[in-house]
């Protein structure tokens, strides 16, 4: 079913095209492709219930309407927020623990972006200078 500990905003669906064959807008199908398709979508979904304290619950009801959106996008935002928080930081980690390879990449990246620069191609070559 999948990795338990991903993220749940990382899940995705596969939509076979094939499933779609003879269709020509490419949406419509049978009733029983569908339902199977909807089925499919249903196993991967995950709901997380939050329980807020009226505090919290108020204070997020107020970020979201100063924000112009739901409660629940707002939320969303946030979390993915730190998740991308907790990633760079363990790849920050990595890259304190790996310094060999870290200057290997960095060499690397440099190098193609003088190679950009000599072609006359869009480039960051001097940009950190």
């Amino acid at each position: 079913m999948g990795d338990r500990n991903a993220p749940v905003s990382w899940q995705a669906t596969h939509v076979n095209t094939a499933d779609f064959a003879g269709h020509r807008d490419g949406v419509s199908g049978s009733p029983r492709m569908l339902i199977a398709d909807l089925a499919s979508i249903l196993r991967v979904t995950r709901t997380i219930t939050l329980r807020l304290s009226d505090e919290a619950y108020e204070a997020v009801k107020r970020y979201a309407e100063a924000a112009d959106t739901s409660m629940n996008a707002w939320v969303e935002r946030v979390l993915d927020a730190e998740d991308m928080r907790r990633r760079c930081a363990a790849h920050a980690a990595w890259m304190r623990a790996n310094p060999a390879i870290t200057q290997v990449a960095l060499a690397f990246g440099e190098a193609n972006q003088r190679a950009l620069a000599a072609a006359g191609l869009p480039n960051l070559a001097g940009a950190a200078e």
